[in-house]
């Protein structure tokens, strides 16, 4: 059975959010191999990168340790788009998801322009996250979308009492790598998953009301490097692993939710 088959585009897909990463050893930001890299960047988005810092938080023998780092980012919300580069990593983000193809050939051709601008060594982790969120209507409930194991306890009391925040998740290991399977219900009125709700400067292409019970659904499938030898990244190799995750983080996304969902409402 082919992808489409299996798991048809939906039209009305609830999918807020896309992330690729990866990590590598660092890099001199500052270093002026990189102006090639920020001037094609600059070119594609239409902007010019905007540079910050970014707070590194590590524990060692003599306590915790806190460094700052520089950190390049081009977003641009027409095109639903974020790029951002830290010493050790690139990652792209967008709220505006075709199929896996479209998607994995922008992330190798990122990748390759950076490659090519400057040497890549020591690939470390490739990370695919997906984002959704799932709102029923009024006179739904979240029952009609997930199953029944990401569903909060029945209320209790003589008055049922509305679900502030109920929260699961459930790690897998995969033929392809870890799979972190997250879900935050409740009337909170979130799109995205706290830890990157104002990460990347995009805007939820989603309205979620905060007046009756919704659902962020988080798939995070990552793959980590079990050798620290520190070789050149190979950009196709790259995307090859990439395209390992997408499948069962596609495939969990059709587990947990149900028919109704998928047939009915965002078809």
């Amino acid at each position: 059975m082919s992808q489409s088959q299996g798991y048809p585009k939906l039209e009305n897909q609830p999918l807020t959010l896309v992330v690729a990463e990866f990590r590598f050893a660092p890099l001199n930001l500052d270093s002026e191999e990189l102006w090639s890299f920020r001037e094609h960047l600059d070119a594609r988005m239409g902007v010019r990168a905007l540079q910050n810092t970014v707070q590194n938080a590590r524990f060692e023998a003599d306590g915790l340790r806190i460094t700052a780092s520089p950190l390049l980012r081009w977003h641009t919300e027409d095109a639903g788009e974020s790029i951002q580069l830290e010493a050790d990593r690139l990652i792209f983000s967008t709220t505006q998801y075709p199929r896996f193809p479209d998607f994995s050939k922008k992330v190798k051709n990122l990748l390759g322009a950076l490659r090519a601008a400057m040497p890549l060594k020591g690939l470390k982790r490739i990370g695919l996250r997906y984002n959704d969120a799932v709102v029923p209507e009024a006179d739904e409930d979240l029952a009609d979308y997930l199953q029944a194991a990401f569903l909060p306890w029945p209320s209790f009391g003589e008055k049922p009492l509305p679900v502030a925040q109920h929260t699961t998740e459930t790690i897998f290991n995969t033929p392809s790598g870890t799979l972190a399977i997250r879900a935050l219900l409740g009337c909170h009125g979130q799109s995205f998953m706290p830890d990157v709700r104002d990460r990347f400067g995009l805007n939820s292409p989603i309205e979620v009301p905060a007046d009756r019970a919704t659902a962020v659904l988080d798939f995070d499938h990552y793959w980590q490097n079990p050798d620290q030898a520190t070789t050149d990244v190979s950009v196709d190799k790259a995307i090859k692993h990439l395209g390992m995750l997408h499948e069962p983080a596609r495939e969990a996304f059709w587990n947990v939710t149900t028919d109704f969902a998928r047939d009915e409402k965002w078809r």
